[in-house]
């Protein structure tokens, strides 16, 4: 029996001109061969960070990914109603994801 494997996954939004609204992210698992993938709901973590570094850690009770399947087979989490961003300011998500070989 082969172990499951954490895999860390770090996505980066950013902008140069600001955003005119709210901010959602989208981000789905494609191209899993011979496993399956799961995202582990308790490992994300969103910071924001604005234009001259200060980084904050945004709550993820707020801001809930929300975790469902595409096409039927294709994890995805969607994490909608973020702040909007201002010039030079970025999100960053971390998260992992459980793969277990088939």
């Amino acid at each position: 029996m082969v172990p499951l494997l954490m895999i860390s996954y770090t996505v980066k939004v950013t902008t140069t001109k600001g955003t005119p609204d709210t901010v959602k992210v989208d981000d789905t698992l494609t191209n899993v061969t011979n496993a399956t993938g799961s995202y582990d709901k308790g490992s994300f973590k969103i910071v924001k960070e604005d234009a001259s570094g200060q980084k904050t850690e945004l709550s993820t009770s707020k801001y809930q990914p929300t975790i469902s399947t595409k096409y039927g087979y294709q994890p995805t989490f969607t994490i909608a109603g973020l702040p909007k961003l201002d010039k030079g300011e970025s999100y960053e998500i971390t998260y992992s994801v459980k793969i277990d070989p088939k």
